[in-house]
C-alpha cells in the first residue's frame, strides 16, 4: 500500500520503501527455503499485500508460497488456510488466471479428505474455510470469472460440498 501511495503522490519509485525492497525480497525468498509452515502462513495471509509491494516478485514466488509436491502439503495447507480465510480479496481475472492451479490442488485435497468422511458428517459439518472458499467460488462466479463448466472450480467444489457448504455458495448469489 505504501510504494502504490508513493508511486500516486510522488510519481517515482525511488522512496524509502523502495531503498530497502530489495534486502526485503531477498528475505522473503530466503524464508521461503526454510520451508517452515508460519511463513507459509503468513504470506498466505499478506498475499494481496505483497501484491502492491512488488507484484513481479510474487507472481514469480507464487509457486513457492503455495507448493503442490505431496511432501510439501503442510506449507500449501498453511498457506491456502490463511489466503482463504484471512487475505480478503478477491482475484481479478490476471490473477484468477494465475492462482487457479492453486485453487484446483486445494479443491481436489478437499475431495481427497472429504471421501474418507461418513456421510452425516459430510452433510452436515464442513470447515469455516470450506465455507470461505464456498463464498470466494460464489462471489467469483458472480463478478464473471468463473462459470458452471465441467471440471471447472464451482464444479470441483459441488461435487463433494456438504448440504451447508453449497448453501454457503448459494447464499452468496442470493444476497
Amino acid at each position: 500500500r505504501w510504494k502504490k501511495r508513493e508511486l500516486t503522490d510522488y510519481g517515482t519509485t525511488e522512496t524509502a520503501l523502495n531503498q530497502i525492497w530489495p534486502d526485503f525480497s531477498s528475505l522473503l525468498s530466503a524464508l521461503l527455503l526454510d520451508e517452515d509452515p508460519l511463513v507459509h502462513a503468513s504470506l498466505g495471509e499478506e498475499f494481496w499485500r505483497l501484491r502492491y509491494l512488488d507484484e513481479s516478485w510474487l507472481q514469480v514466488n507464487v509457486e513457492r508460497i503455495f507448493p503442490t509436491a505431496p511432501d510439501k502439503q503442510i506449507l500449501f495447507d498453511a498457506a491456502w488456510s490463511m489466503f482463504v480465510s484471512r487475505s480478503g480479496y478477491l482475484p481479478d481475472e490476471n490473477w484468477l488466471a494465475l492462482l487457479r492451479p492453486f485453487f484446483h490442488h486445494a479443491l481436489k485435497l478437499r475431495a481427497k479428505d472429504l471421501k474418507d468422511q461418513h456421510t452425516d458428517a459430510k452433510q452436515a459439518n464442513g470447515s469455516s474455510d470450506d465455507r470461505i472458499l464456498a463464498r470466494t467460488l460464489g462471489a467469483l462466479y458472480l463478478y464473471g470469472l468463473l462459470d458452471l463448466a465441467a471440471d471447472d472450480l464451482l464444479d470441483l467444489y459441488f461435487a463433494h460440498a456438504g448440504d451447508d457448504d453449497a448453501r454457503s455458495v448459494i447464499d452468496v448469489l442470493c444476497h
